[in-house]
């Protein structure tokens, strides 16, 4: 995986909103504000936001909001208080016990010491006071094939594969439509050839 924003294929509004939001950041001494990274599933969200954790320094600590209890938000939001990247994965899954907590504990009024990033599927299906807690709103593209298709490459280089001319165009083109591919889809296709070389 990318370690850097430039590095990452595709999702050129994405970086350049990142980007902006960071390097005013380090310009202010301030923290980045909170960002809602949103799209469809297997487009990198999770990938993103562990970019952001690397490029500023500090622990990354994602949580699937579909299955976290309270005590585990509340305790999560207490360690990253110490300075980390709190990312909060299928927020819009998150019971409402759990959206009013965030809404109390991201209120601005209120200092804190860590980066909020949450990311949805589906941003409408959050209330208003909610997508305020976090000021930037970043979309995420659908990649076309030509940029799956470097990512497929990328990705079997970094298995230690080196694959057959048109190969990664046809695993580009199995995880997507014609004009479109999921990440994740080529990723779990490169996955199961390696376990196959494996065995």
């Amino acid at each position: 995986a990318p370690d850097k924003l430039e590095n990452l294929i595709g999702q050129e509004t994405a970086k350049y909103l990142i980007r902006k939001n960071l390097d005013w950041a380090m310009r202010s001494g301030e923290l980045p504000a909170g960002m809602l990274i949103y799209g469809p599933s297997g487009i990198g969200k999770t990938m993103i936001a562990g970019i952001i954790s690397l490029e500023l320094g500090i622990p990354f600590i994602p949580l699937s909001m579909a299955d976290t209890s309270y005590s585990e938000l509340s305790d999560a939001v207490e360690m990253a208080q110490e300075g980390a990247v709190l990312f909060l994965d299928e927020l819009q899954a998150a019971p409402k016990k759990l959206k009013d907590m965030l809404l109390v504990a991201f209120d601005p009024s209120k200092f804190r010491e860590f980066v909020a990033i949450a990311a949805t599927t589906d941003p409408g299906a959050l209330s208003l006071p909610l997508r305020r807690r976090f000021p930037l709103e970043i979309p995420l593209a659908e990649y076309n094939l030509e940029e799956a298709e470097a990512l497929t490459r990328a990705r079997a280089e970094g298995m230690g594969l080196m694959l057959e001319p048109g190969a990664s165009f046809a695993i580009a083109r199995a995880a997507g439509s014609r004009r479109q591919a999921r990440p994740a889809i080529a990723g779990q296709a490169m996955d199961r050839v390696l376990h196959c070389q494996r065995f």
